[in-house]
């Protein structure tokens, strides 16, 4: 008789621990975008997701996911700044050399008032962002 040795892997599951029982939900698109979102947000699958929530388990926070976001978000606030800095060189420029007409004045500050509300939605995100995070 040849005797097989375990290999190791995956220590196999109890029967009370396999997800063999389903449940069906229906809900419409956004609904189902909405959740796959926020399970992907988490770093879980849908399943885990829907599951912790149901049994109000908590669901941590993903830092993997929202250091990915900050740093798409500071690179395109570098972006935003370098912009900035060329407009108010231009300006300057033509302020020298005394060719800023008012057309120009207003358009650029039109650019900067822009901006500011832009910043004051990155601020409040981060607010939320702070927030969830401490729940």
């Amino acid at each position: 008789m040849t005797f097989i040795k375990n290999k190791g892997g995956r220590p196999k599951l109890s029967n009370s621990e396999k997800r063999i029982a389903e449940i069906h939900i229906v809900c419409n698109k956004g609904d189902k975008t909405r959740i796959k979102e926020l399970a992907k947000s988490y770093g879980l699958t849908m399943t885990e997701y829907i599951l912790r929530k149901c049994f109000d388990e908590n669901v941590s926070f993903n830092h993997v996911e929202f250091l990915k976001e900050i740093h798409v978000l500071g690179t395109e606030l570098s972006r935003q700044g370098n912009n900035i800095n060329q407009l108010a060189k231009y300006t300057n420029t033509l302020t020298i050399e005394k060719r800023l007409t008012p057309e120009i004045a207003t358009r650029l500050e039109e650019i900067l008032l822009e901006h500011i509300k832009k910043q004051e939605e990155v601020r409040i995100a981060f607010r939320t962002l702070i927030r969830e995070m401490a729940k």
